[in-house]
């Protein structure tokens, strides 16, 4: 909305004008929707270990990227260091 108000006209603090507005819009309470509040969806417990695992990437921390693998049923973890990543340039 206010992407849409700058570019028709601009004055000084208009985006706190145009949130202030739209607060107190009586209207746009009353068509407001509430998102859809979605079903809590809980993994079954592995009955031993690496049955299931899960697998993501984090960094980079201090210039390193790192390979997390967790077994949900021991909650094992690695962690290994990546030391190189493929790119399209090589």
């Amino acid at each position: 909305m206010k992407t849409i108000g700058r570019s028709f006209v601009y004055w000084k603090n208009i985006d706190k004008d145009i949130e202030e507005a739209a607060k107190n819009c009586v209207d746009c309470a009353k068509r407001k929707t509430d998102p859809t509040k979605a079903k809590v969806q809980y993994w079954k417990y592995p009955n031993m270990s690496w049955e299931r695992i899960h697998v993501d990437f984090s960094g980079p921390i201090f210039e390193h990227m790192f390979f997390l693998i967790i077994d949900a049923h021991s909650k094992i973890s690695i962690t290994e260091n990546v030391v190189k990543f493929l790119s399209q340039d090589e």
